[in-house]
This record gives structure tokens, C-alpha cells and sequence, in this order.
């Protein structure tokens, strides 16, 4: 908006009227203080457009095939994994988030600590079963733990991930990795992921 370029990609007269729209309803002051959300927004598309599409259907077949599908994360990466479960559920798929039940998290913090919180909900028979593992930084503890259950369980380990993948990106059986570093790309760009994946399903 404004003076921010048009991104690639984008029908420029579309992005322009776009504009136009919004300074004649909401007032040049106001449109100007979107400048930073457009550039997020083209932060954000530069973000998807890196991505490899045969990773993201790779995913998606993968769970759709799964027995049960876990997700897990923390903060905005946790509402994120509990939208995810629920469209995978309306997709057709057995998924639950483990962040959702929040006397059972804050219970287990509690009690033995938060590294364990995802870990310690984990099954013990891991066949068919995958745990999705959202993060923006890929080094939360929690989430390093529960990857290093998983793998001890036999349970398929997927990482939804940013800032070049961390050190969650190793322990990954398969993984989407955004290279930005900034949390507000990766987490609107893995929001659009969990929104497609299950939209991918639904197709097949």
C-alpha cells in the first residue's frame, strides 16, 4: 500500500485498487498505518512461493493414510496445531492437538516439568501414528523431547517449521522448512499450510 512495491506475483491493477478500496473507506491516515501488514503480506508470499508443492502433498498423503495424527506447539504455534487438528478431522483424519486440554498441560508442567508436556501424552505403540510438530524457531525444549520420544516409539515425526528449520529439523522424519526469521511470516505461513494440507486431503 502506499508507497510499499507491488509483490511479485500479484495482479498489479488489482493490488492498486486494493489500495484505492481502502483509502476511500477507511481514510489515507489509516491506510497508511497498513504499510507494515503489506509487507508482511509479501514476506509471507515470498515465504510460500520458496516452498517445494511435492513437500506439502507429501504431507498431506502421509496423513492421510496415518492410524492417528498428533499435533503439538507452543504459543501462536499451539492455536495453530489445534486449528490444524480440527480441519484434519473435518478432512477425515483421527487427529487430536495435544495442546488443547488445558488442565492436562498445565498439570503435567506442573508436576514434572514443561520439556515433557507433549512427550508424556505421547502413546506408547507408535505404529501409524504421526506426531506434527509446529514451531517458528525449531528449538523449543518440549518439542526436542517429544521428537526424541517419538523416534524411541516408532512414532513418524513431521516439523512444520521456520528460521531455517533449528534443531528440530534433523530429528524430523519429514519436514516443511520457511527460511524467514521472522515469527510473524512463519506463523501466518504455516496458519495458510494447515489450511491447504487439509483442503489437499479433501481432493484426493
Amino acid at each position: 500500500f502506499g508507497r510499499v512495491a507491488e509483490p511479485e506475483g500479484v495482479d498489479a491493477g488489482g493490488y492498486r485498487v486494493c489500495h484505492q478500496k481502502l483509502v476511500s473507506l477507511l481514510g489515507q491516515r489509516v491506510s497508511q498505518a497498513l504499510i507494515p501488514f503489506a509487507v508482511s503480506l509479501q514476506a509471507i508470499y515470498r515465504a510460500l512461493a520458496d516452498l517445494d508443492s511435492q513437500d506439502v502433498d507429501g504431507v498431506a498423503q502421509l496423513l492421510v493414510r496415518a492410524r492417528l495424527v498428533l499435533t503439538c506447539g507452543n504459543g501462536g504455534s499451539a492455536t495453530t496445531a489445534s486449528h490444524f487438528a480440527a480441519d484434519l478431522k473435518r478432512a477425515g483424519v483421527k487427529a487430536f492437538c495435544l495442546a488443547d486440554n488445558v488442565a492436562l498441560v498445565t498439570g503435567l508442567a506442573n508436576d514434572i516439568g514443561y520439556p515433557d508436556v507433549f512427550s508424556a501424552q505421547l502413546p506408547e505403540e507408535g505404529t501409524g501414528v504421526v506426531l506434527v510438530a509446529i514451531s517458528g524457531s525449531g528449538n523449543s525444549a518440549n518439542l526436542l523431547r517429544a521428537a526424541e520420544v517419538a523416534r524411541e516409539r516408532g512414532i513418524y515425526l513431521v516439523g512444520l517449521l521456520g528460521f531455517g528449520g533449528g534443531l528440530l529439523a534433523e530429528r524430523c522424519d519429514r519436514k516443511i522448512v520457511l527460511s524467514s526469521r521472522d515469527y510473524s511470516v512463519v506463523e501466518a505461513a504455516h496458519s495458510w499450510l494447515c489450511h491447504l494440507i487439509p483442503a489437499i486431503i479433501k481432493g484426493t
